[in-house]
């Protein structure tokens, strides 16, 4: 079992990536901070926080346990304060330059941390699916029918449709009708098709 490594000394509470950037995002929303570019995202998602923990604009993760990282307020400030420098027209090397040996208190004040922190907005709930767009989960290979094609019945009630444009000739459908005879039968037993014979009589 992995003991937690702190990585450097640790306030407050600790976050996933994930939820960092959740933290980010309501602050600069709060805020209304957006850099100018539009090449420039106004909310840093997570591969781009990973990367700017490899060019040391973002300190590394307060905590590591096992395979996870956690990160602190101050994290949220760097990032806040990267987004605050942005907006004014900065470029990436712009804002190393300028937070490089920034103190935890600089960066907290640069980025003007409410002490009672935004809650992120709550993860959008899967959109609801109307009870007619359910696919029902068959077994076996799913069968697709053509929307529009040559209707043919085959015995009263039990109808096929072929592929448009299909001539079926008389020979070919009276095969077809004598093959239907045993699905008309069986349809006819479950109660699907009481129906009278196509070559004559009736079955109950």
């Amino acid at each position: 079992m992995s003991t937690p490594s702190p990585t450097h000394p640790v306030e407050g509470p600790l976050w996933t990536l994930g939820e960092l950037h959740a933290r980010a995002e309501a602050v600069l929303a709060a805020q209304e901070i957006s850099p100018e570019s539009g090449r420039v995202r106004a909310v840093p998602d997570e591969r781009t926080l990973r990367y700017y923990t490899t060019i040391g604009l973002l300190a590394t993760p307060a905590l590591l346990k096992g395979r996870k990282a956690y990160y602190s307020r101050l994290h949220l400030a760097q990032i806040v304060a990267i987004k605050r420098l942005q907006a004014l027209g900065m470029s990436l090397a712009q804002v190393q330059r300028e937070l490089a040996g920034a103190t935890p208190a600089e960066l907290q004040s640069m980025a003007m941390l409410p002490e009672d922190l935004p809650e992120p907005a709550p993860a959008p709930a899967p959109a609801a699916r109307e009870f007619w767009q359910e696919e029902a989960a068959a077994p076996g290979p799913r069968r697709f029918a053509p929307a529009m094609g040559t209707w043919a019945e085959l015995a009263p009630g039990v109808v096929i449709l072929l592929p448009p444009g299909t001539a079926i000739p008389a020979p070919a459908l009276h095969a077809l009708s004598r093959a239907a005879l045993p699905l008309a039968a069986e349809l006819r037993r479950q109660g699907l098709n009481p129906q009278a014979d196509p070559f004559g009589g009736t079955h109950d």
